[in-house]
């Protein structure tokens, strides 16, 4: 059971915190969560965190980054399907004796535009995936909800944006 968080760069800004220390001191709220350790990373107009329970392997870090660090995602929970999943996402890696961390399937998946394929993760999770080129953040979990994504909006100009998003209200309250 992982912990994540992620919030918009300006807002934590505009909100007078320095970035990475509150994504940094929100992820080490989480640490009971993954006591593996944290991780932090800056993704374009995002900065997403992790606390990571080594489930899939003691190398298995997060938040996972591809194409140059373009598309950067972080997630919470198992995705019980991945062995059938990864064909597609990832021709010949279904090879593999041990498949790479789950966290890869939803980063995999925005980044080949296959957005439909979201839909069709099983099992407990919540993940988001930042694209550093354009801004999006693409945020999902499972259908039940299993695995919390609490989540923070905020009016910027003159419309509501999500500005924050946490698996913990405590971790959230960091922000």
């Amino acid at each position: 059971m992982c912990g994540i968080v992620g919030a918009r760069n300006d807002w934590l800004i505009a909100q007078g915190f320095v970035p990475e220390v509150a994504i940094a001191t929100a992820a080490r709220e989480l640490a009971w969560r993954g006591p593996e350790g944290q991780a932090n990373r800056s993704a374009g107009d995002w900065w997403l965190g992790c606390a990571r329970l080594a489930i899939s392997g003691p190398r298995a870090q997060q938040p996972v980054a591809l194409r140059g660090g373009r598309y950067v995602g972080i997630m919470n929970g198992a995705i019980t399907n991945a062995r059938t999943l990864w064909p597609a996402l990832r021709p010949g890696i279904e090879a593999r004796e041990t498949p790479p961390n789950d966290a890869w399937l939803p980063l995999l998946a925005v980044a080949n535009q296959n957005l439909k394929a979201l839909n069709t993760l099983r099992g407990h999770h919540a993940f988001a995936v930042a694209d550093t080129t354009t801004g999006e953040l693409t945020i999902g979990q499972d259908f039940y909800g299993e695995k919390p994504l609490h989540c923070l909006v905020a009016r910027i100009d003159t419309r509501w944006q999500l500005v924050a998003f946490a698996s913990t209200p405590a971790a959230l309250r960091h922000l």
